[in-house]
């Protein structure tokens, strides 16, 4: 008895599985390549380069660098992907807003160029001073600037080729 349920469950499954796999499978549409160089750029390599900058920066010069994102994406959609400002007006209020934010977060006076950190050195708390070189500042607003171009090519790629395809 066990084997006439089998048989009658296979077809059924494989039905299901063909009628999925002609209309949902990822691998048959030509732009899934452009999804995965997508997730590389902007995921992959760009959290990366966040992570550095975290590293060489910290948080509030990077979170700083972070709120370029949607200006750069804006500027991104409008020059290539022909989107307009739905109002324009208050399109510039909120750029003007945000960068006000950001310049009372990025001219904040900081009270000593050294930063920190626990060095974890068997939990009793011991900690290290690090100096800030220029060489490292350098490399951390690189590293910052560079996360900013990425996820932002990250996210155009997937608007570009990702039209139309689902979570499939």
């Amino acid at each position: 008895q066990g084997g006439d349920d089998d048989t009658t469950v296979r077809p059924l499954l494989g039905d299901i599985i063909d009628k999925i796999s002609t209309t949902v499978d990822p691998f048959r549409n030509q732009n899934v390549k452009f999804l995965y160089a997508s997730s590389t750029v902007g995921i992959l390599i760009g959290d990366w380069t966040w992570i550095e900058g975290l590293k060489y920066l910290g948080a509030r010069k990077v979170i700083v660098m972070d709120t370029l994102k949607p200006f750069l994406a804006a500027i991104v959609g409008w020059v290539f992907f022909d989107e307009e400002f739905n109002n324009p007006l208050t399109a510039f209020l909120g750029v003007v807003l945000t960068v006000a934010g950001v310049a009372l977060v990025g001219f904040e006076v900081e009270y000593d160029d050294k930063e920190e950190h626990d060095d974890g050195d068997n939990g009793r708390g011991k900690t290290t001073v690090v100096k800030t070189t220029k060489t490292t500042l350098y490399y951390g607003i690189f590293m910052s600037i560079t996360n900013v171009i990425l996820h932002t090519l990250g996210a155009s790629l997937t608007k570009k080729f990702g039209d139309g395809m689902t979570t499939w």
